[in-house]
């Protein structure tokens, strides 16, 4: 269902370019899909995140793998609890990465 967001990483690459445009491809799809909006939009703030924080920095070949990693995780969790069509396993994957982009934004 998100899998649209790795695939652009795969193309792109794991850098700075290639997370702008996952961010802009989350926000696009959950503007056309308010079903999946809350799930789209936080993988648009992780992919942001990524931006804000090496946007004209060096960026280290692990550092960009790790995230790609960390990102891909996210999309395969979301995915799967969307999959399952029970709420109680979608609110539970939302609210496991929202924890996981507020952490990663206090290290």
């Amino acid at each position: 269902m998100f899998d649209s967001l790795t695939e652009v990483l795969d193309t792109e690459g794991c850098g700075i370019h290639g997370f702008q445009k996952c961010a802009a491809l989350a926000l696009e799809q959950g503007a056309e899909d308010a079903v999946n909006a809350a799930p789209c939009l936080l993988l648009a703030a992780a992919a942001e995140q990524f931006v804000n924080l090496y946007e004209g920095q060096p960026l280290p070949t692990e550092v960009a793998e790790e995230e790609y990693r960390r990102f891909s995780a996210y999309v395969a969790e979301l995915g799967e609890a969307f999959a399952s069509g029970e709420e109680n396993k979608r609110v539970a994957a939302m609210n496991g990465i929202a924890a996981g982009i507020i952490e990663s934004k206090r290290a």
